[in-house]
């Protein structure tokens, strides 16, 4: 008797999921042309933005088993690397007080909280494009400022790279210490070896 009073509702839900599911499949398949996108750069960096999802829960004092204790965790987007390659993640992080973590999580930043300093301990990541619909529409608004992230990380990078290659190319190599004017030069650091000397290999 149920069923019967609620099938004309089922009747217009029907549409509506198809219509929905339709849409859903067409942000996805942008998402992942995005991703693809930014593989076939090769930018070798990662970044974040966020957060997409805040949220607070009680958990188990570890140090007190039989009291709770209150924990925020905060959602984020980054583009990153996993064992199977770069993707575009979810990062799930909760804020703890920086002498909680005892050497364990990496410590990712400081956040200054109604509570005081906390840091992010990363908890868990998800690929984005499996992630929950609810996330991957959140993910939306923070994509163009993933992009200017990872350009960020790119341009440090680059400057990083340019530097270490400037001190590189400064720096003496034996091309420059072997024979100049009929002489061998001893990189040991000792005065050069007279012409016919047997060099010791």
């Amino acid at each position: 008797m149920v069923l019967n009073e609620v099938r004309p509702k089922l009747a217009t839900l029907k549409p509506l999921a198809r219509e929905l599911n339709e849409a859903s499949d067409a942000y996805t398949r942008e998402l992942k042309a995005i991703e693809d996108e930014l593989g076939a750069l090769n930018l070798g960096v990662e970044a974040e933005s966020g957060p997409l999802a805040t949220s607070v829960v009680m958990d188990d004092d570890r140090a007190d088993p039989t009291s709770a204790v209150r924990v925020d965790r905060l959602t984020f987007l980054a583009y990153g690397r996993d064992s199977h390659g770069w993707a575009l993640f979810v990062r799930r992080y909760r804020l703890v007080p920086p002498d909680s973590l005892n050497g364990g999580a990496p410590i990712v930043s400081a956040l200054q909280t109604a509570l005081g300093v906390k840091v992010k301990a990363l908890e868990g990541t998800q690929r984005l494009l499996s992630a929950s619909r609810e996330v991957r529409l959140a993910a939306a608004d923070h994509i163009s400022t993933l992009l200017d992230n990872l350009a960020e990380a790119a341009r440090t990078n680059l400057q990083a790279v340019k530097k270490v290659a400037s001190s590189a190319s400064n720096e003496p190599t034996l091309s420059r210490l072997g024979t100049r004017s009929g002489t061998t030069t001893d990189v040991s650091g000792s005065s050069p070896i007279p012409p016919g000397t047997p060099v010791t290999r």
